[in-house]
């Protein structure tokens, strides 16, 4: 489980991780740091870990004050995909994280820390 959310910080299965993460469900977690051509845009290249391996959603994390927007691109090519998709600012999304992996349900977030 994610278990706290600050700005900047993010601790998963007690690993402290201080940059943006990808998060993909199953026990334990698998976290893999989160890297991107640009900061507060969401593009189909930097979410790719979403297509083709039988996720159920992809949970984005915007930020602490919502700043990151997802291209419409990578909205279409998840819509491609049939996955549900769960916008929202990173607070948010790690709640929404949390009660789907405690459902066993199969999905991967990805979370920007900052604004």
């Amino acid at each position: 489980m994610i278990e706290e959310y600050s700005f900047g910080k993010i601790i998963i299965d007690g690993f402290l991780y201080s940059t943006d993460v990808e998060v993909f469900s199953g026990k334990p977690l698998k976290v893999l740091l989160w890297r991107r051509k640009t900061s507060h845009l969401i593009e189909t290249e930097d979410i790719k870990e979403a297509f083709g391996k039988g996720f159920e959603a992809i949970i984005i994390g915007t930020g602490e004050a919502g700043m990151a927007r997802l291209a419409e691109s990578a909205q279409e090519e998840i819509r491609k995909n049939n996955l549900r998709l769960v916008l929202q600012k990173t607070g948010e999304a790690i709640e929404s994280f949390n009660k789907l992996v405690s459902q066993n349900r199969k999905i991967i977030g990805f979370f920007h820390l900052t604004c």
